[in-house]
């Protein structure tokens, strides 16, 4: 750095961080002494650093994309998203919160429209790990305790919970790709899809729903009591003509550990 430079701290940095971010901005001479190409390369490494890092970030997040796109083009993806949508925080954990937005216009995969949804979905496991830690509802707690009247009762949700649809098969998308193999999809990609976003023992779990399911746990969340819930769903599994098993819900909500509360309604 020119000792002489007479710049504030703060114009540095910024212009620093353009420098970073656009590879075509002029090096100012007042700013840095030296060689200049010395320079140029010093700050072709810093920024070869700064899109590392960019990339791991969105990597974490966002697994099946990178999976659905490949390394290479991922990494095009992470450095084009990284300069439409710049670092807001110190934490890196939410560095990727736009890119189902970015991945939604992004020319160069708009005949992948269900990317966006995958990435909607994945973002959502992503905050279920970070998210703050209860101790989650047992059934057989709740059932020998509210005993007769367990309809009447309504429950916390825990806040790794997320209840996720998606105007594609995001769900299955994710599923299907969660082992070494890929599984192949026997359904539209264009199908609606329903998810359960949840962690017990600080393992994210997914779970595909039904409509049924999913209608019912939205009505738990909104506070609605678990006899009210439970009517809704199997009002709408008669109407598009399947069954909705009650105690084969509850006990896959209450295993994947949902709820953190349970109060009587009336």
């Amino acid at each position: 750095m020119n000792k002489e430079s007479s710049l504030s701290l703060q114009a540095i940095q910024e212009t620093v961080a353009d420098l970073l971010l656009n590879r075509d901005q002029i090096i100012p001479n007042a700013m840095f002494a030296g060689d200049f190409a010395i320079n140029a390369e010093r700050l072709r490494i810093y920024r070869g650093n700064l899109h590392a890092v960019w990339i791991n970030a969105l990597r974490n997040a966002y697994p099946v994309i990178c999976r659905l796109v490949g390394d290479a083009f991922f990494e095009q993806l992470s450095i084009l998203y990284g300069h439409r949508f710049p670092s807001q925080s110190g934490d890196l954990n939410v560095f990727g919160q736009d890119f189902a937005k970015f991945l939604q216009d992004e020319a160069s995969v708009s005949e992948f429209p269900y990317f966006s949804a995958v990435a909607a979905l994945e973002w959502q496991q992503h905050l279920a790990y970070y998210s703050a830690d209860f101790d989650a509802l047992d059934l057989m707690n709740f059932l020998s305790t509210a005993g007769e009247n367990a309809a009447q009762y309504a429950f916390e949700f825990h806040p790794a919970v997320a209840l996720v649809q998606a105007d594609f098969a995001a769900v299955q998308i994710c599923l299907a790709h969660r082992g070494e193999q890929v599984q192949a999809l026997d359904i539209p990609l264009n199908t609606t899809s329903y998810a359960l976003v949840s962690r017990k023992d600080w393992r994210v779990e997914l779970t595909q729903l039904s409509q049924a399911e999913y209608i019912a746990l939205q009505a738990l969340r909104a506070g609605s009591s678990l006899g009210m819930a439970l009517e809704r769903a199997l009002e709408l599994g008669s109407e598009i003509d399947f069954e909705f098993d009650i105690a084969t819900a509850l006990q896959h909500w209450f295993q994947r550990g949902i709820f953190i509360e349970f109060r009587c309604k009336d």
